[in-house]
C-alpha cells in the first residue's frame, strides 16, 4: 500500500484567503468546484488552435520517434508549443480564480490513448504520491486536443471525494495501467455510480480538478486518438516533501523559493532548455519512484509504450 501523505480531510474555504475576485469563473462555479472537486467543459482555446497544437505534438512525435506520452513528460520545459499551451490565458485566469494570483506549474504531461488499445488509468488520488504539502491549493487543468467522448476513455471524477479522508492505494504495476506504479485505490465499499461524472470535452476545452479528487479513465475504444495535456498548478507556499524539486512561475510572484525555478524554453534543442528538461525529469523521477519496485515499474512502462504506438509512427516504420 502506498499512501505517503495522511493529510487532514480537505474543507471548502481553505483556499479562500488566497483568492481574489474571480475574472474567468463565476462565483457559482467557484462554489461548485469547492463542493464537487471539479469543473468540466471550460473554454481554453479555439478548435482551430487545438488542431494546430495537435499537429505540433504529432510533428514532435515524428521527429522524436516515440509517443508524446514519453517525451512530453515535463515537455513545457523544453518545447515552446507546449509551454504556450499550458500558459494559455484562459487556463491561468480560471486557475487563479481558485488558488490566487501567484501560480506555479509543478508538472505538465501528455496523456494519449491510441484507438482500440487496452491502456487505462485506475482509480487514484494524486496527492497520495506527489509529495506536495499543503495540498489545499493544488489543481490540475486537463486540456483536450482531440474529442474526448464516452467511448474513447474519458476521465471520470468521483464527486465530492476530495472532501473525504485519503484512501489507501496499492501499487499493482498492472501492465496496461498508464500510472507509474499502477497505483489503485483500495475501496472499502462500492462506489455510488450516481456520483461518477464523465469528462466529455471538445478540442480546446478543459477541466479542472482538485488534487484530492478520486478519478480514473478507461481504454480508448474509439477510432481516433484521445489526446490531452495535464497541467498541475499550485500556489508558491506549497512545499516539496520528497526531495529537491522544480517548478515554473507562470503568473504573479514566488516569495517562498521552495522549488528550483524553470524558465520558458526558447527552442527544443536550446542547451538551456535541454538541461532544465533533463534536470526536472531526473528530480521528479527520483521523488516519484521512492520505494517503488523499479524493475516492475520499468516492465509496466515498456508494456504501455508498446501498445501506445501512434499510427503515424507505425506507418513510418513499414
Amino acid at each position: 500500500i502506498f499512501a505517503s501523505f495522511p493529510l487532514e480531510p480537505y474543507a471548502p474555504g481553505v483556499m479562500s484567503d488566497l483568492r481574489v475576485p474571480p475574472k474567468a469563473l463565476t462565483t457559482q462555479q467557484v462554489r461548485k468546484f469547492d463542493e464537487d472537486g471539479f469543473l468540466i467543459g471550460l473554454p481554453a482555446i479555439s478548435v482551430e488552435e487545438a488542431q494546430q497544437f495537435r499537429a505540433e505534438l504529432e510533428a514532435a512525435e515524428a521527429k522524436q520517434g516515440e509517443s508524446s506520452n514519453t517525451f512530453l513528460l515535463e515537455g513545457h520545459t523544453r518545447w515552446p508549443f507546449m509551454h504556450k499551451l499550458v500558459t494559455s490565458p484562459a487556463i491561468l485566469d480560471a486557475v487563479q480564480d481558485l488558488i490566487g494570483p501567484n501560480l506555479l506549474i509543478w508538472d505538465a504531461q501528455a496523456f494519449v490513448k491510441e484507438p482500440q488499445t487496452p491502456s487505462f488509468i485506475s482509480w487514484h488520488q494524486d496527492t497520495n504520491y506527489w509529495g506536495l504539502d499543503p495540498d489545499d491549493g493544488i489543481v490540475t487543468a486537463w486540456v483536450a486536443l482531440s474529442d474526448v467522448t464516452a467511448e474513447n476513455g474519458p476521465m471520470e471524477f468521483l464527486r465530492g471525494s476530495h472532501m473525504e479522508p485519503l484512501r489507501a492505494q496499492e501499487d499493482t504495476y498492472e501492465r496496461t495501467n498508464m500510472l507509474s506504479r499502477g497505483q489503485e485505490i483500495v475501496w472499502e465499499k462500492p462506489i455510488d455510480p450516481n456520483e461518477v461524472h464523465q469528462v466529455i470535452l471538445r478540442p480546446g476545452q478543459f477541466s479542472l480538478h482538485h488534487v484530492r479528487l478520486a478519478h480514473k479513465s478507461g481504454p480508448n475504444q474509439g477510432s481516433d486518438r484521445r489526446i490531452g495535456i495535464a497541467i498541475r498548478f499550485m500556489p508558491p507556499h506549497t512545499r516539496p516533501m520528497l526531495g529537491q524539486d522544480c517548478a515554473m512561475l507562470v503568473r504573479g510572484e514566488d516569495t517562498y523559493g521552495h522549488f528550483l525555478p524553470e524558465a520558458p524554453p526558447k527552442a527544443p534543442e536550446d542547451p538551456e532548455a535541454v538541461s532544465q528538461y533533463e534536470r526536472t525529469r531526473r528530480l521528479k523521477a527520483q521523488n516519484y519512484m521512492q520505494d517503488a519496485d523499479e524493475q516492475r515499474s520499468a516492465e509496466r512502462a515498456r508494456a504501455v509504450a508498446e501498445v501506445n504506438v501512434p499510427a503515424h509512427l507505425r506507418a513510418a516504420k513499414l
